[in-house]
């Protein structure tokens, strides 16, 4: 028997992709499953759409508005773990283990932690300023 809980966290994984307007076969292959094995009985799956629904709350707390989450999601990203890839990419090539690093570095780069900008930042105003005028990193403080 399937618990509320695990059915309410794919839903709100789906309702992510609404909004970051991903195709069937890029929301498996992010979940790392067939279209028609997206269900909440397979625990992999749930851990991987929690962690879509984590990138997305700390996207929406570094960005202003929805189209700056999509803009970020799909622009080239020169931090060393991405590559010169988007997010979006790097959770498509790399299924799990990808959702696992942006998340790791959403959620460090919203609690401040610049240190893991390849360029250092004096502040995490620079930051999210930067993220907000749509840069993929802050620029270098002069």
């Amino acid at each position: 028997m399937r618990h509320v809980n695990q059915e309410n966290s794919l839903h709100e994984c789906m309702e992510v992709f609404d909004i970051w307007q991903c195709r069937d076969q890029d929301r498996a292959q992010i979940l790392g499953k067939k279209p028609d094995e997206i269900t909440a009985e397979h625990t992999d799956c749930l851990a991987c759409a929690g962690m879509v629904v984590s990138i997305h709350q700390t996207l929406t707390i570094l960005f202003s508005h929805s189209d700056k989450v999509r803009e970020w999601l799909n622009k080239p990203n020169f931090h060393p773990d991405f590559l010169g890839r988007s997010a979006l990419t790097v959770m498509l090539e790399e299924g799990q283990a990808g959702a696992r690093k942006v998340e790791k570095l959403t959620k460090a780069w919203a609690l401040g932690h610049v240190e893991l900008w390849p360029q250092r930042s004096r502040s995490r105003a620079a930051m999210v300023n930067a993220l907000n005028n749509g840069h993929t990193q802050p620029r270098q403080p002069v």
